[in-house]
């Protein structure tokens, strides 16, 4: 319950107020396809017994009894592109919010390949982001990017190879649009360059890739 010691006080925080803020703040770093940095998190509540539990949760300095909720970050974050479209949006929506309590920074802050994958998005209706425009992002020269990801077995360019894919398939996989459709929110201008990609990625046409699917229905 809440404090009535003088003025009205907030109760001590708990779980559901310190993870509810914990999945906005992954759910922004999923729009954006790379984890957001924190510099502070603050909770109306005020502090519990052992907050030392939940500083790791955001890897940053929590405050407590402040006027608001309020994360905090570097406005240069602001310019940030999004990665995901409505319809990349929708697929997270269904199972939303498990993914985002199974997302663990750390881990794709480990690998340089998972953070390449989650820059590509899914969006490509604007083109595919250039490769030097994601190694700027990560603070890395392009040949320390190929090195690296080298180094985990793969290139940039089956990592777009792989993004793209994926997101033909989703985008095949709905009723709604034409396969000349398809091909231009992936960003190919010419449908027969989109169907030599598909065939490349899959072994099978953008047709015959949809005709199996709705026989597996």
């Amino acid at each position: 319950g809440y404090l009535h010691d003088g003025p009205l006080a907030w109760p001590t925080v708990g779980a559901a107020d310190v993870y509810g803020l914990s999945l906005w703040h992954r759910f922004f770093g999923w729009l954006c396809g790379r984890p957001l940095p924190l510099q502070r998190v603050d909770f109306r509540a005020s502090a519990p017994p052992n907050p030392e539990k939940y500083a790791d949760l955001f890897q940053c300095p929590l405050t407590f009894g402040q006027p608001r909720d309020l994360l905090y970050f570097d406005a240069s974050c602001l310019a940030w592109p999004l990665v995901h479209n409505e319809h990349s949006l929708q697929d997270f929506l269904r199972t939303a919010p498990y993914q985002l309590l199974l997302m663990d920074d750390r881990e794709s802050n480990g690998r340089v390949a998972a953070q390449v994958s989650a820059m590509l998005g899914h969006d490509f209706s604007q083109g595919v982001p250039a490769f030097e425009t994601i190694s700027q992002a990560l603070e890395m020269s392009p040949p320390t990017l190929r090195r690296k990801l080298r180094r985990e077995g793969t290139t940039f360019q089956a990592l777009k190879d792989a993004a793209r894919c994926e997101a033909a398939r989703r985008a095949l996989d709905r009723p709604d649009g034409s396969i000349e459709d398809v091909a231009l929110r992936l960003g190919f201008t010419d449908p027969s360059a989109f169907h030599r990609a598909f065939r490349k990625w899959t072994g099978q046409t953008p047709g015959q890739y949809r005709s199996a699917r709705r026989r597996s229905r």
